[in-house]
């Protein structure tokens, strides 16, 4: 298993932030949308939704790490060549769509952290308390507020057509793009006897 990737596989270390990154996004969003249907009347409802909320924070603290380290660690690495049957237009909106999701998933976090700080709301990773660097007020905190939850949105949206084209690719296509993800060999093409 290679390092690094080449012109037909993705590397271990690729896969590997790639899969690391898909699971912390979905621990995050999970988080966030089981926060916001929580009551809040109460003060254990109240308690209870910044317990949820703390864990959602560090997931995206996390993810600003991961993705930090999977940009570095892309301007180096090549890319696996499409195949020859790909349509020009699908790879196209390949490139495009990992481009937002390369964006939206570092102003997401970016703008949650901003936005969590703007009304003295301590950022913690996984309990341990962070400083809290910028503090913006009234318009600002407003601006990133719907950043954050706009941003959330749209991302969702991305990462859906992301699953939903890797398994056109899979069951439709019938190509190796995502056994390549997954690490696996590449299909066996059966002959007539």
């Amino acid at each position: 298993m290679a390092l690094r990737s080449t012109n037909e596989r993705w590397g271990w270390v690729t896969r590997a932030l790639h899969w690391s990154i898909a699971l912390t996004v979905f621990g995050m969003i999970a988080a966030g949308l089981y926060a916001v249907s929580l009551d809040t009347s109460t003060r254990a409802g109240e308690m209870n939704y910044y317990s949820v909320i703390d864990v959602h924070k560090s997931f995206g603290l996390l993810i600003i790490a991961l993705m930090a380290f999977r940009l570095l660690w892309r301007v180096g690495e090549r890319s696996p060549w499409p195949t020859a049957e790909t349509p020009a237009l699908e790879i196209v909106a390949a490139r495009g769509a990992q481009v937002l999701l390369y964006a939206g998933l570092f102003v997401m976090p970016v703008s949650g952290y901003l936005w969590a700080t703007a009304y003295g709301e301590p950022a913690r990773f996984f309990g341990v308390k962070l400083p809290g660097f910028v503090h913006f007020k009234g318009e600002q905190a407003k601006l990133v507020h719907h950043i954050h939850i706009i941003t959330a949105f749209v991302l969702m949206t991305i990462i859906g057509l992301h699953i939903l084209g890797a398994l056109k690719n899979h069951f439709i296509d019938r190509n190796d793009v995502l056994r390549k993800m997954l690490g696996l060999a590449p299909r066996r093409i059966e002959t007539a006897p």
